[in-house]
């Protein structure tokens, strides 16, 4: 309800004290796939995060993919949000549409109910004009600022239909003071007002459909956590009086949690690490905790060898406490172990892969893929550097680049620093990955870490070769070196540019690689991911509840 991220507050001496990392690495094991198997009768609730976003991808696209396999095996699921989503009505509209989210499966919100119209004609529109102010359109997205006369004053995000999803206020001095948050009717569900030095939330209201507030919770800056955390939270009835105050989040999250789940049985899978602290708390006898990693434990980004990123210090502090742990890679878990010892209750299941017909469109055979995200995490000026290199040994090469992000002005100002605009294109986000993966020679990952890398995985069920940095994790567990794709070593832009040059040289190779991607895929189809969570779910529903 509103979590204020307890997860990152574990001190670093806490985290010292529970942990003992191995003297020596362990080296990873390998469960072998276990035999198809019923789900136990029980339900299931994925705890996927915050909101489902207008532009879902990663963690989110992979808990709506197992929603679906879960519902294609017979076992209806619910995916269950932290948050208000205003806009959350036309995105499930739009997913079920196209078969990203099985028709019966439920979204559950810690704050509201939820409310999903027939069609997304249902919701009100708002026009971008502002009277009295300027308006300036971000070319990436449906963002607009405006300004009076040179200040700015207000920010707004709307969805691709042109509903308001949010709307953020600011003072002569460029502090932001409030964020309004709008429901699929065009009502305030939310108003954050913010701390005018540190720009972190100092006061939340929720409102009823009704206008009337129904919680307010007052925050503070916690030193130990990008998050604040919750010193007060007043509860109010109809009539505007307080009838209830509360200081701990987590009573509120688990009073909530009670209220979804009852006595029914349940399997509570989390899927964001912003929630581990809640639920590593919350035992129940009717529930089943399983926290599933979707990327790497380790502070990778920062470049702290060793480190346990900020995130994940409750979980790996206090592994324990989970009934188990999911891992998408082998090696991930050998690391996770060298942390905390051997454990039973850790399990891999990577992600799953939908492997496609073989498709009649030609490739072409000059030009390279990245479906990717413009953040620091992807490294996609690295890239770009290496394309430079490549159209000095293939002068028409191309690289295409497809996604959405901050950085992309960046990238955008090195390829024309280097002079090769007409090599390589950055593209908007697209809605259509698998005909651009069937038509383009090879793809590239060039991402300083991966939770799994599952982009390099679909583009080898599309048998398209992937060319990729070989870090942690997924890549070398996914890609076949010299056999389904090339491995570089981490970095080395040098590298990628050779072996984006080998590929682009060697039809024969590529076809090879092509053939071989689609048929190693298939050790991540459906089936084997259904079988690994039927059997996972099986073991602990044998060890008995309460």
């Amino acid at each position: 309800m509103g979590v204020a991220g307890q997860a990152a507050r574990l001190g670093k001496r806490a985290l010292r004290k529970a942990l003992k990392p191995a003297a020596e690495p362990v080296a990873p094991r390998h469960d072998p796939l276990p035999q198809p198997s019923p789900f136990p009768e029980a339900r299931y609730l994925f705890a996927n995060g915050p909101r489902i976003p207008r532009r879902y991808a990663g963690r989110t696209k992979s808990v709506m993919l197992r929603a679906k396999l879960f519902s294609d095996a017979g076992v209806p699921s619910e995916i269950l949000l932290s948050e208000q989503y205003s806009s959350l009505g036309p995105v499930l509209v739009k997913a079920r549409a196209r078969g990203d989210i099985g028709a019966d499966t439920g979204v559950v919100s810690m704050v509201a109910e939820v409310d999903e119209p027939d069609a997304q004609s249902d919701q009100p529109t708002t026009p971008v004009e502002i009277p009295g102010l300027e308006a300036w359109r971000d070319p990436d997205a449906e963002i607009y600022r405006y300004f009076d006369n040179g200040v700015y004053r207000r920010y707004r995000l709307f969805d691709d239909d042109g509903h308001l999803l949010l709307e953020d206020f600011f003072n002569d001095n460029r502090a932001r003071t409030k964020r309004d948050e709008y429901d699929p009717a065009g009502r305030v569900a939310r108003t954050t007002y913010y701390d005018l030095a540190l720009n972190v939330p100092r006061q939340e209201v929720y409102f009823r459909a009704d206008g009337t507030a129904k919680m307010t919770k007052w925050l503070a800056p916690d030193p130990d956590s990008p998050l604040p955390r919750l010193e007060r939270a007043t509860i109010f009835d109809h009539s505007g009086r307080p009838v209830e105050v509360e200081r701990s989040d987590a009573k509120l999250f688990h009073d909530r949690l009670d209220e979804i789940i009852g006595g029914r049985r349940t399997f509570l899978v989390c899927d964001d690490r912003r929630l581990d602290a809640m639920f590593l708390t919350y035992a129940r006898p009717n529930v089943k905790r399983i926290f599933v990693l979707h990327n790497p434990h380790l502070d990778l980004l920062a470049g702290k060898d060793g480190a346990i990123h900020p995130l994940y210090r409750a979980l790996m502090a206090s592994p324990d406490s989970a009934d188990a742990v999911v891992f998408l890679t082998d090696a991930q878990r050998a690391d996770a172990e060298a942390l905390t010892g051997p454990r039973d209750h850790y399990f891999v299941i990577p992600h799953p892969i939908a492997i496609p017909e073989p498709s009649t469109l030609p490739r072409d055979p000059r030009t390279a893929l990245m479906l990717t995200r413009f953040v620091p995490q992807k490294r996609l000026t690295h890239a770009v550097r290496a394309w430079a290199k490549v159209v000095q040994e293939v002068p028409d090469a191309k690289l295409d680049i497809f996604g959405f992000g901050g950085e992309r002005p960046k990238v955008q100002a090195l390829i024309d620093q280097l002079g090769v605009g007409a090599s390589v294109s950055v593209n908007d986000y697209t809605t259509d990955p698998q005909r651009l993966l069937q038509e383009a020679a090879f793809t590239m990952l060039t991402s300083k870490f991966e939770g799994f890398g599952l982009s390099a995985l679909e583009s080898l069920a599309q048998g398209c070769p992937v060319v990729s940095y070989d870090v942690k994790y997924g890549p070398a567990e996914i890609i076949d070196d010299g056999v389904t794709g090339l491995l570089v070593p981490d970095g080395s832009v040098s590298g990628l540019a050779e072996a984006c040059v080998k590929l682009l040289k060697n039809a024969p190779l590529r076809e090879s690689m092509g053939a071989a991607g689609r048929e190693s895929a298939k050790q991540f189809d459906a089936d084997a991911y259904v079988a690994r969570w039927a059997s996972l779910c099986n073991r602990l529903d044998a060890q008995g509840w309460g």
